[in-house]
């Protein structure tokens, strides 16, 4: 039997329920047992529950926010900008997000993207996300696709024509093409094959300059589809008057002086206006001899003003002449053939202007030596005291040692005169017409023979094996 307030079993002699304290008076407070009820299956997973609650709050009391794993992916943003083609990857980290979950910004976090440039839609990166091991966080690796980049503008070779303006400057034959460029290609974009010697009716090709232009307008939305040349046509140039060589020859007038080795030309111009400012030049001057042959040719500035002029060259600018008219001097003195008529000469007006002074002086004749030119403006004989030097093309001078008598009969000092004929220049049979009967002198005092002798050889002078 049960109670029929609380359920308990009850014996068959129980007066009270040993529960509840219910009397039992008669038969009609005992019941037959009642079934369970629902409600008590409920309380129990109700318990179970709690207790899972009570667990889980005791947990996050005592444990800090670093102690459980973070999920760095989840803190992480992957970003694609550009444009297709040139596009770039960045990422962005959630440091607000990480402070909430406390955590430790000792530990770096590191982002590391395979190919974050250069990007197209389309295209596959890898990126590798990781931490410091003692931080507990969870990184890895993961794959993207790229998506979200933008359509660059597209523009054909045939289209280029529209960012540009070009104008022919010059004359046909050296015509200029200046070209100007316009967004949203940068200034000078563009070079021109053959610039400075176009002509009318030409083909001319722009290209880029390089690579670089058509990157970094792509980077900027704008690509190029073709190989990035155009092609103009030449016209509006200026034709030129032409300019022959014969005319040149016609004009332009060469004389020659001097002696043979050491020629000079001089270029007189008889060109009528506007050429009459035009000048000209030898290809080499100084150095002629007979028989060569001289290059006249226009200075590079004419060129320049034969431009200016609206003129061109029709030929190559230049003339040959041939050179001749110069003076001959011999090489060496042994080979004029009136060698010893000129040395006579020479010796016998030394010993005159010698016996000038005193009669007493002791007179020792040296020898003649012979130079063909002086090699530079200072290639002299001696200049030690003023005296004129025998620095002319073709010198024949003859060489004393004096010794000085003075008033006791004894010599007092010793020096050099040299005296000599300058200019001796041969004709066809090698023989000196008129030469020089001007004589020309220097005295040397305080100087060796020796000393002299070997400076006129260093200065080019010879002597010659003839007496007087």
């Amino acid at each position: 039997m049960y109670c029929k307030k609380c359920g308990q079993r009850i014996g068959k002699e129980i007066n009270f329920c040993g529960r509840c304290g219910t009397p039992l008076q008669s038969s009609n407070t005992l019941v037959s047992p009642p079934k369970k009820a629902a409600h008590e299956k409920g309380k129990k997973w109700l318990f179970i529950l709690l207790g899972i609650t009570c667990l889980m709050v005791i947990y996050l009391l005592f444990t800090s926010p670093n102690q459980r794993q973070i999920n760095l992916w989840d803190y992480v943003e992957l970003h694609f900008h550009g444009f297709d083609g040139v596009g770039s990857a960045t990422h962005f980290i959630d440091s607000h997000g990480l402070i909430e979950r406390e955590w430790d910004f000792q530990y770096n976090i590191l982002v590391d993207i395979d190919k974050s440039t250069g990007l197209s839609n389309g295209d596959e990166i890898t990126v590798y996300i990781s931490a410091a091991e003692s931080s507990g966080a969870k990184g890895g690796e993961q794959t993207f696709i790229v998506t979200g980049l933008q359509e660059p503008m597209r523009i054909s070779d045939d289209e280029i024509g529209q960012y540009l303006s070009i104008e022919f400057t010059g004359l046909s034959g050296y015509g200029i093409a200046e070209v100007v460029s316009y967004s949203p290609f940068p200034d000078n974009a563009f070079w021109v094959k053959g610039n400075g010697t176009l002509s009318n009716g030409d083909e001319v090709v722009l290209e880029l300059y390089d690579g670089g232009i058509a990157y970094n307008m792509l980077v900027q939305g704008y690509k190029l589809t073709g190989t990035g040349r155009v092609t103009f046509t030449v016209w509006g140039l200026t034709e030129p008057e032409i300019l022959t060589d014969e005319e040149i020859a016609r004009y332009v007038i060469v004389e020659f002086k001097g002696v043979s080795g050491l020629g000079e030309g001089r270029i007189t111009s008889v060109f009528p206006s506007p050429l009459s400012a035009l000048r000209f030049e030898f290809e080499s001057n100084g150095t002629f001899r007979n028989g060569d042959v001289a290059i006249v040719r226009l200075t590079e500035e004419s060129l320049t003003r034969l431009h200016e002029m609206d003129y061109v060259l029709g030929g190559n600018g230049y003339i040959s002449v041939p050179v001749s008219g110069l003076n001959v001097a011999v090489e060496r003195g042994e080979e004029i053939v009136n060698l010893s008529e000129v040395s006579a000469e020479l010796y016998e007006q030394s010993r005159e202007r010698l016996g000038r002074g005193s009669s007493n002086n002791e007179i020792h004749f040296e020898g003649f030596y012979y130079r063909q030119f002086a090699r530079t403006g200072n290639d002299l004989l001696l200049d030690w005291n003023g005296h004129r030097n025998l620095n002319e093309h073709a010198t024949l001078a003859a060489v004393f040692k004096i010794g000085v008598v003075g008033s006791n009969g004894q010599i007092i000092r010793e020096e050099i005169r040299v005296f000599g004929f300058h200019s001796l220049f041969v004709n066809e049979n090698n023989e000196v017409g008129a030469y020089h009967g001007r004589l020309h002198n220097a005295i040397y005092r305080d100087i060796s023979l020796e000393a002299v002798l070997q400076a006129a050889e260093a200065w080019g002078y010879n002597r010659v094996g003839i007496s007087p």
